[in-house]
């Protein structure tokens, strides 16, 4: 696999997929943000495992 430590990456949306691979980058040293549009009590759990692993997280946002 190529170099991710350090690289800015996006992960647009938090369903189970996109968890995995923000803890996936997490766990390379890649510089995660990750977004979703909704913003329930779940996914806000989520958010927080993922925000204490070093990811920046952003729920209730609507991409164009």
């Amino acid at each position: 696999m190529f170099e991710l430590t350090d690289k800015k990456v996006l992960v647009i949306g938090l369903g189970l997929s996109g968890e995995a691979a923000s803890r996936l980058l997490l766990r390379r040293k890649a510089r995660v943000t990750a977004i979703d549009a909704a913003d329930g009590a779940e996914l806000r759990a989520v958010a927080g495992k993922l925000e204490e692993s070093g990811a920046t997280v952003q729920l209730g946002v609507t991409v164009a």
